[in-house]
């Protein structure tokens, strides 16, 4: 069965659909299937339902607690009742309602939501509480990605550590040209994380692969993503992709986090999501290297300090003159000398 896709959808709306192990472009006529078994899908995607309602429940429109119910939902999208059911049990499989009888369906509190569904990602992206998610999927990256890294060195990519390179030189020829807010530049982003995440063998970590490339998805659909990456943000991709061929271990860990680190820096500094020209950004003195060589090292603040105690000591000193000027007394013309008059006094005794 397929069905229609809105072309006048914004972006954010939908999960890209996965061949394998990599996510592929939507295309008009997409078949679309259900990810959590039982067959085909129902076709509600053309109505609209399925997603409405889920970016609804993720964005607080209907709270933890708040009831629907099938017939309102009938007659407020205009479907039929079989639609609204098929809606409903997909949001169920999801954890975000549950179906109670003479109840309703019951909206669930986020704890039992299936947070690390891509769908799920997509409907809290499009929300008003996008930066807190941006900022948990990115703390989920932190703690994943960079021991990836070392377990991909380990095995020196396991063959395929030469891909890794090439996305990375992709990823800076793009980067380098102000095109880090393009598909292409997002497509071999998404290949070289995956990449990675399943470089390091671990099973765990390659349920998480539909995660993390939702996770750069979904900072490319709301406008996250840089037209210019920083610079050292592309030498990091590079020095992970070459750490892993090398099996230099610590190495690629290293520049795994500085990679996380860079993306968690921007969610904290929206300046840093601008993605001005390099040569823009350095005319205006913004860059990290200019800031820190205006900053005083350890070494320069003692020789500081030691200047300072020296210019005390000489004020001290001129001190001391000016006292000693003051006691010293001029006599005034004419006026016996106070060293003549003492020796007098003695001579008389």
């Amino acid at each position: 069965m397929k069905v229609s896709i809105d072309s006048r959808a914004p972006p954010a709306r939908l999960s890209l659909p996965w061949r394998g192990d990599r996510p592929v472009p939507l295309q008009k006529d997409h078949i679309f299937t259900n990810p959590h078994g039982g067959g085909m899908a129902a076709p509600v995607l053309h109505t609209d339902l399925l997603d409405r309602l889920g970016r609804e429940i993720a964005g607080g429109v209907h709270p933890a607690g708040a009831v629907l119910t099938l017939a309102r939902l009938e007659q407020r999208f205009g479907v039929s009742r079989t639609v609204v059911r098929e809606a409903v049990r997909v949001l169920e499989s999801f954890g975000l309602v549950v179906s109670k009888r003479r109840v309703g369906v019951v909206v669930q509190d986020v704890g039992s939501w299936s947070v690390l569904d891509p769908r799920v990602i997509g409907w809290r992206l499009a929300g008003p509480g996008r930066d807190a998610q941006l900022r948990s999927l990115t703390q989920l990256r932190h703690a994943v990605e960079p021991t990836a890294a070392r377990l991909a060195a380990q095995a020196r990519g396991g063959g395929q550590g030469a891909e890794l390179v090439r996305l990375a030189e992709r990823l800076r020829e793009l980067g380098e040209q102000g095109r880090g807010d393009t598909d292409e530049y997002l497509r071999a982003d998404v290949d070289f994380h995956t990449l990675l995440i399943r470089l390091s063998g671990n099973e765990m970590f390659l349920g998480l692969q539909r995660t993390i490339a939702e996770v750069l998805i979904g900072r490319t659909r709301v406008g996250l993503t840089p037209a210019w990456p920083a610079p050292h943000s592309l030498d990091d991709h590079e020095a992970v992709a070459r750490a892993v061929v090398e099996g230099q271990a610590e190495a690629a860990e290293a520049a795994s986090r500085a990679v996380v680190a860079e993306v968690w820096l921007e969610l904290g500094d929206p300046a840093r999501r601008g993605g001005a020209m390099p040569d823009d950004r350095a005319s205006e003195g913004e860059p990290p290297d200019d800031r820190a060589s205006d900053a005083a090292t350890p070494d320069d603040r003692a020789s500081d300090d030691e200047a300072a105690d020296d210019r005390a000591s000489d004020d001290e000193a001129a001190d001391d003159r000016a006292s000693d000027e003051d006691r010293t007394v001029t006599p005034a013309p004419g006026s016996p000398d106070p060293e003549d008059q003492e020796a007098e006094q003695e001579t008389a005794h």
